[in-house]
């Protein structure tokens, strides 16, 4: 009960119509919210509870990958494969998480 959404980045546009049962929203009294342009002190304070591991990104991460194997991360990404692709830069990736 009085959940929010937010949608905080874009979808590919053969995926940017998502469809949502609009009872949900009345009977469980939810907010849906978009945003973007966010300032520096707030990416810094978003990204704070990671830094601090409270945060684990493993969760999320899809893919991590070299950046010698860039050309592979950015299709996966373009193709809307997995949620989020992250570049390693302490010699390991290239390996589904």
């Amino acid at each position: 009960m009085n959940g929010k959404l937010l949608f905080f980045g874009g979808l590919p546009d053969h995926k940017k119509i998502v469809p949502i049962n609009t009872n949900l929203i009345h009977y469980r009294q939810l907010t849906i919210q978009g945003c973007t342009w966010q300032s520096i002190s707030e990416y810094r304070m978003c990204a704070k509870p990671v830094d601090d591991g409270r945060i684990p990104l493993d969760l999320i991460m899809s893919d991590a990958y070299r950046i010698e194997d860039f050309e592979q991360a950015f299709q996966n990404a373009a193709a809307a494969k997995g949620l989020k692709h992250v570049f390693r830069f302490d010699g390991t990736g290239s390996e589904t998480v």
